[in-house]
């Protein structure tokens, strides 16, 4: 199993301790203060420059923290990519399987002389491949693989997927691995609520692009959101399933907002959508300018 950093524990450590420190300065200074004629003690200016320094370095770690924070947020970022890439491989072991076993069944239609049949075995192939890998030609191989590992587990749960991608995302204002972890979780919220679906399980996806915007839009059949929780459930913590801990919609956001972007989602009984907005980085010549 991955270790990682509980980056929370040590911030609330050395705060608790930095507030300790804070504490004995005061205290240091009622004896000051308190002292008879202004008389203080050699041993005190010693214990009140340890502090001093001791709450020096405590400041110096929280400010140094932020780094780490983030480096630690992108290490489980790239943990979920590369779990993903993981399923994907897995998947494309057992394709190569079913490759070969298409292979001989052609093979053995052409060797007598079936070639209708061939004709149309082949047909039904191809048509089952354009459905899953068709669509997915990013820029980005790590959103290729997300997206290509999420289609396979919708299609392993018996959700029929539909793909409408139009851009190649080649001015994402975000590095590839945190819309990743978007992506993997908006995924992943339509599988959950999928499964409570007795009849057809849909989920359409489709990116495209404008003049100056992403567009990300991932639309499913499942229950409703009622209105009064379509703002809630991008709060952190906050879940509609129990159990979870309700982190993923309020990451997808973030990752929206830090760079200008939106996301916002939209229920009724018929679909579920939520929609994404990203501006495009500027282009290297616009950069130059």
């Amino acid at each position: 199993m991955r270790r990682q950093i509980n980056i929370s524990k040590t911030i609330a450590f050395i705060i608790a301790v930095t507030i300790l420190q804070v504490i004995a300065m005061c205290a240091l200074v009622i004896v000051f203060l308190d002292s008879a004629a202004g008389v203080v003690r050699e041993e005190d200016y010693i214990v009140l420059g340890l502090v001093c320094l001791s709450m020096l370095s405590s400041c110096l770690t929280l400010s140094n923290l932020a780094p780490v924070v983030r480096q630690n947020r992108e290490a489980e970022m790239l943990g979920e990519a590369l779990a993903a890439v993981e399923t994907l491989n897995r998947s494309q072991r057992a394709q190569r399987h079913d490759f070969l076993n298409h292979l001989q069944v052609v093979y053995s239609l052409i060797e007598m002389d079936e070639y209708t049949e061939a004709h149309d075995y082949i047909e039904r192939i191809y048509a089952d491949i354009q459905r899953t890998t068709g669509g997915v030609r990013t820029d980005h191989p790590a959103i290729n693989a997300i997206m290509q590992a999420k289609l396979a587990m919708c299609e392993s749960r018996g959700i029929s997927v539909s793909l409408d991608i139009t851009t190649r995302l080649s001015q994402l204002p975000v590095p590839a691995w945190e819309l990743c972890r978007v992506i993997g979780n908006i995924i992943d919220n339509a599988i959950t609520a999928l499964s409570k679906n007795a009849g057809e399980k849909t989920l359409h996806v489709t990116i495209s692009e404008s003049l100056k915007t992403y567009t990300l839009s991932f639309e499913n059949n499942g229950p409703a959101i009622e209105p009064s929780l379509w703002q809630r459930i991008f709060e952190p913590g906050f879940s509609t399933n129990d159990g979870e801990r309700g982190m993923g919609l309020a990451i997808c956001r973030d990752v929206f907002r830090s760079c200008g972007g939106t996301l916002r989602v939209f229920s009724d009984e018929q679909h579920t959508v939520f929609e994404g907005m990203l501006p495009k980085r500027a282009s290297d010549a616009e950069n130059d300018d």
